[in-house]
């Protein structure tokens, strides 16, 4: 059980850090930019 806490403890932060990237609208912005270099959709 222990020797899964690490692993515990990295989802629970990323689920924490997308959600405030989520509400502060960064993650939007970043989805934007990302697509801006997307030329046409996958074949």
């Amino acid at each position: 059980m222990s020797s899964m806490l690490s692993v515990t403890w990295l989802v629970l932060c990323a689920m924490v850090f997308g959600a405030v990237m989520d509400h502060t609208g960064l993650l939007q912005r970043l989805v934007e930019y990302a697509l801006s270099f997307v030329k046409a959709p996958a074949a």
